[in-house]
């Protein structure tokens, strides 16, 4: 269902720019959809259009994982948990990133 979400997703990032919401949905539907470098690049412009949330920066790391780029997964990481340090996935998600690193 990723694909036919892409089409409404796309249109309401034209419609709405600004709007950074609608630029993570958009990352999202392109990571389901097997294309997680759009979905990073959907989320570089949502960082761009505002102030880094919680859940933009839970979504950057979790594709910066699935992209192997473990140095920025880890430093995101570490910056949820520094915001939020409930977020023991993170903690997690942070330690496989540096693990990769060697």
């Amino acid at each position: 269902r990723a694909a036919e979400a892409h089409v409404p997703l796309r249109r309401a990032c034209e419609l709405e720019p600004e709007a950074a919401e609608n630029w993570i949905y958009l990352a999202r539907a392109e990571w389901k959809r097997g294309r997680p470098e759009d979905g990073i690049a959907h989320l570089r412009r949502a960082q761009a259009k505002g102030p880094d949330t919680l859940a933009l920066l839970i979504h950057f790391a979790h594709l910066l994982r699935e992209t192997d780029r473990d140095e920025e997964a880890a430093a995101l990481c570490a910056e949820i948990l520094a915001r939020d340090p409930r977020q023991m996935l993170w903690r997690t998600m942070g330690g496989l990133a540096l693990c990769e690193l060697g």
